[in-house]
């Protein structure tokens, strides 16, 4: 009777002890995981794009060579800057650095440059040389996109909100808008690809708004965020080293970065 007790008790232990190893394991395997959001912004990330583009392999192939799963989920920008606001992400891919957004997110090492600009119908032959000069016009802007911080305050300008840069496009062309602002390389692809009759039409003005680097910011509302965006950095320059950070950037048509 005894040893029947014992031999219970030891089974008993057994499964105590590996059950809490099995709860250990699971959370430990959780906080590798890596939920990004974004929105689509070809020709750096789009589920349309191979492996989703630049940004999001980056952060996959980065965090990978540190021990983590990355996964990316292509929503609306302001939905995904939301997201990570909230602590419902744990990043946000191809964020641009402004103050507001650094309450929220840490910012991960530059992975690559934008430039903004305004874009006008070729007809309206619109020229600017100060921020002042746009006062006559309307423009469009994508929600909660930041365009350089002298803009972003300029208050006196009138803006019109859209949820996207297609959205704009189709505005600028039925005259609802005078002007668009937007990242130069993103705008000229969603021209050619689903505005062709457009790209003739359509034409960047000079100076640009700004030009912004890129970053993979990580919600600060998520434990662990620190760690998270270490092992980022960490596999980026690793990747550096070794060469595969140019191979990825020239396999995707990327060559202004950092």
């Amino acid at each position: 009777m005894q040893q029947k007790q014992m031999a219970l008790s030891i089974i008993l232990i057994t499964g105590l002890i590996l059950q809490i190893f099995f709860i250990y394991e699971t959370a430990f395997a959780d906080k590798k995981k890596v939920f990004a959001v974004t929105e689509p912004w070809a020709p750096y990330m789009s589920p349309e794009l191979e492996n989703n583009g630049f940004v999001s392999e980056l952060l996959v192939e980065a965090l990978k060579r540190k021990g983590y799963t990355a996964t990316v989920q292509f929503i609306t920008w302001a939905r995904a800057v939301r997201n990570v606001e909230i602590g419902r992400a744990d990043a946000l891919c191809g964020a641009y650095y402004t103050e507001a957004r650094a309450k929220f997110l840490a910012y991960s090492l530059p992975i690559a440059s934008v430039q903004d600009v305004l874009f006008c119908k070729k007809s309206h032959k619109i020229t600017y040389t100060q921020l002042t000069d746009l006062k006559p016009y309307q423009i469009g802007v994508v929600r909660d996109a930041s365009f350089g911080e002298a803009f972003n305050n300029a208050t006196f300008l009138k803006k019109q909100e859209v949820i996207k840069n297609e959205l704009n496009i189709v505005k600028l062309m039925k005259g609802r808008i005078d002007l668009l602002a937007g990242p130069r390389d993103i705008i000229n692809y969603i021209i050619r690809k689903k505005f062709p009759e457009f790209v003739d039409e359509i034409v960047s003005i000079m100076p640009p708004l700004c030009t912004n680097k890129i970053y993979i910011g990580f919600s600060k509302r998520v434990d662990g965020y620190q760690k998270r965006l270490n092992a980022f950095n960490e596999g980026v320059e690793m990747m550096k080293k070794d060469g595969s950070f140019d191979v990825l950037a020239k396999k995707h048509g990327i060559t202004s970065f950092h």
